[in-house]
């Protein structure tokens, strides 16, 4: 009994952190990592947020859109991958103004290197629905900026 009780205490935590991550708690995760940046309101972009399993543990992460509170910086993306406390800024997002996932085995031309291939895991992409846009894939545990829309 004292072994099952054990048992299920060690287990508690893990089971906490394999839960989805939520929009909302992502956002507030965010600014507060990240107090100069601010969220970019529905009513100014497409979408502003996304979801998707960017660091393939079988488990949702978030991506969402933010801007600068000062106005001379360009947009990122901020992103919250389970199983990991601190989230992660992307700076400088190619023109971000709608936010999406391509999930894993997606096709892509590499515009910058001159490759085609598919993601080996989900990315975030964002366009700016006319032309242009790119993803970014988790590998080596940093963000790599693919320009497939161009």
């Amino acid at each position: 009994m004292k072994l099952l009780a054990l048992l299920a205490f060690a287990i508690a935590p893990l089971a906490s952190n394999a839960q989805s991550l939520e929009p909302e708690s992502c956002k507030n995760a965010l600014l507060a990592a990240y107090t100069t940046m601010e969220a970019i309101p529905s009513s100014v972009a497409v979408s502003s947020f996304t979801r998707g399993d960017y660091n393939s543990d079988e488990i949702p992460d978030v991506a969402m859109l933010l801007r600068p509170k000062s106005q001379n910086r360009k947009q990122s993306i901020g992103v919250c991958l389970s199983n990991v406390k601190i989230p992660v800024l992307i700076n400088y997002a190619y023109v971000p103004n709608h936010i999406s996932t391509k999930i894993k085995g997606t096709r892509y031309d590499d515009y910058d290197r001159g490759v085609t291939s598919t993601y080996e895991r989900d990315v975030i992409t964002v366009n700016d629905q006319v032309c242009c846009g790119a993803s970014y894939i988790l590998r080596g545990g940093v963000f790599v900026e693919i320009v497939d829309s161009d």
